[in-house]
């Protein structure tokens, strides 16, 4: 999905001064209600934050019919946009980019946050409201002491998915995958995908990069951490390419 596609996929209102602001049907009425249904309004909202740096942070907003997160972003930076002209994009928001990949990962068939809104101002600010994912995240899973094998198994299918859909992913890690208990068995989920990329094949120093990052938010020698190593390795019946 190109990033201009999304203009397509919400109901947009812009402000007096440019910044424009898209919501999903499904979220409108439940931000309206907190009154949460400008780009100012959705940027100045205060709530303690879950996650914090130079760039962005992130907010939880207890909305009607469930918990959404509103991820601030504050600029772009000059070499960010950069690196997007020499790949021959054009870079409007690390939000967009999210939502971009965020839709892109549900169309390959992974579970992801549902995108409610984005926003966008001329001074480079921005703001992603996703739904919540359901589940626990994999590191709070392996710490909470639930069944590390029942966790394995959903890991290994979840990184041998990413590499058979060509997805490569640098922050692949615990803290970023949730597992969601259903009738057959685990269902793990993503997010935080702002890098990403869907290629043909994830090899070499990518592959390795994914594999690192994953493995080093792993306790070392758990049966997850052996099981992102059999994936990423190719020790698995159907080794692929690379």
């Amino acid at each position: 999905m190109s990033a201009d596609a999304i203009d397509r996929l919400f109901s947009w209102s812009r402000d007096e001064h440019g910044a424009s602001l898209g919501i999903a049907d499904g979220a409108r009425d439940r931000l309206a209600t907190l009154g949460l249904d400008s780009f100012e309004s959705l940027f100045a909202f205060e709530a303690p934050f879950l996650d914090r740096n130079k760039r962005r942070d992130v907010v939880a907003i207890d909305a009607p019919g469930g918990r959404l997160y509103r991820k601030r972003q504050h600029g772009i930076k000059p070499r960010d946009r950069w690196r997007a002209r020499l790949r021959g994009r054009r870079l409007r928001s690390h939000a967009r980019e999210e939502a971009r990949h965020l839709m892109q990962l549900d169309a390959l068939g992974f579970r992801v946050p549902v995108v409610a809104a984005l926003g966008e101002a001329a001074d480079d600010r921005a703001v992603l409201v996703v739904e919540e994912l359901e589940g626990i995240a994999l590191d709070a899973w392996i710490d909470g002491g639930r069944d590390p094998r029942a966790a394995a198994d959903a890991v290994r299918a979840l990184c041998r998915r990413l590499l058979e859909r060509g997805v490569f992913w640098p922050d692949l890690d615990a803290r970023h995958v949730f597992l969601r208990e259903d009738r057959d068995g685990l269902d793990p989920g993503v997010l935080d995908v702002q890098r990403l990329a869907v290629r043909r094949r994830v090899v070499g120093r990518a592959r390795e990069k994914m594999r690192a990052r994953m493995t080093g938010s792993l306790p070392a020698g758990s049966p997850v951490a052996a099981a992102v190593d059999d994936v990423f390795k190719g020790a698995f019946e159907g080794t692929f390419d690379g």
